[in-house]
């Protein structure tokens, strides 16, 4: 990287930088597709995806339309961080314009790879550059013109395809294990909302109707419905307090340097607000036996539950719990 080159962001670009068009309300929910500041933030890197839309008229088509390879940055936004966020348009499926809080950048294809600057605004030398550029009145916010004087690298094209086609196979790897997974959490909503909301396999067999589980789980299914209770034989309805045992947290004195960081996990309401999943497998603070031995509840056995107000439920399954 040291021997990069470097030149002025707009010196890159095959036309000048432009800000996003703004229609007044009797243009918009029809002709073209727009991108708002929610698709940037939410598709860092931008397929076809359902969009508002808006009427263009006159040059405005030829003006403000998105090309595949298009990067668009944020031109302002409510929190810092937000001014200057990148985003690359991957692929779009028919006219598709941007709205005036968003600023287009189109890299000549002939001495830059796009994928590779949007790689670079993301990255921390990128988004360090970015924030030198950050303007904070009402709302951080930055602007094209300081943008094209940007000074950015300029590897060798090869070099920035090779990098590019690196970062963007583990995104693709990335994005298919997202879809994966939630192909997965479809399949058991469904599966629950079967078995324990609508009684598929139980109706299914009071109906005569044929097996659809493996036998070992077709046998845990009762015969019929309990016409009194509307549940399958046998079962009952109870609640929470009664099957499991619910306990609060208790937190060791602040205070006491000795009672923390040690190798003992403590959770707390931060590190569940944090999850993407329903499994807490880390937490941001640790302590120690003496502040273990402080807590009234004690400790939690992996595998228990955990449930934090107004969130899923959690699953604190590792060994640092015992």
């Amino acid at each position: 990287m040291s021997e990069w080159k470097e030149s002025r962001f707009a010196d890159l670009l095959s036309e000048p930088l432009r800000n996003g068009i703004y229609k007044k309300k009797e243009f918009h929910g029809r002709g073209a597709k727009i991108i708002n500041m929610d698709e940037l933030f939410a598709f860092p890197r931008m397929f076809s995806v359902p969009m508002k839309r808006v009427d263009l008229v006159g040059t405005e088509t030829e003006r403000f339309a998105v090309k595949e390879n298009d990067l668009l940055f944020a031109r302002r936004s409510l929190v810092a961080e937000g001014a200057g966020k990148c985003s690359i348009v991957l692929s779009i499926d028919e006219l598709t314009t941007f709205e005036s809080s968003i600023i287009r950048a189109r890299p000549d294809k002939e001495f830059c790879s796009s994928l590779f600057y949007y790689y670079y605004f993301n990255s921390p030398q990128g988004l360090h550059k970015l924030d030198t550029i950050r303007r904070q009145v009402a709302v951080a916010g930055i602007t094209g013109g300081d943008l094209a004087e940007l000074y950015v690298p300029i590897p060798p094209l090869p070099e920035q395809k090779a990098i590019a086609r690196i970062l963007s196979s583990l995104d693709d790897k990335i994005e298919l294990n997202r879809r994966m997974n939630e192909t997965l959490e479809a399949m058991a909503r469904a599966i629950f909302k079967d078995w324990f909301v609508d009684f598929g396999p139980t109706r299914a067999k009071q109906e005569g109707r044929a097996a659809y589980l493996p036998e070992q789980l077709w046998a845990l299914f009762p015969e019929a419905i309990d016409l009194e209770t509307g549940l399958p034989m046998g079962w009952e309805v109870s609640t929470i307090g009664e099957e499991v045992k619910v306990v609060g947290g208790s937190t060791p004195s602040t205070k006491e340097p000795d009672f923390w960081d040690g190798h003992i996990a403590w959770a707390t309401p931060k590190d569940l607000s944090n999850l993407n999943t329903p499994v807490l497998l880390e937490t941001a603070r640790t302590i120690s036996q003496k502040g273990l031995a402080k807590l009234v509840l004690g400790y939690y056995q992996p595998g228990l539950f955990y449930y934090p107000p107004e969130r899923q439920l959690a699953i604190l399954p590792f060994q640092r719990f015992q």
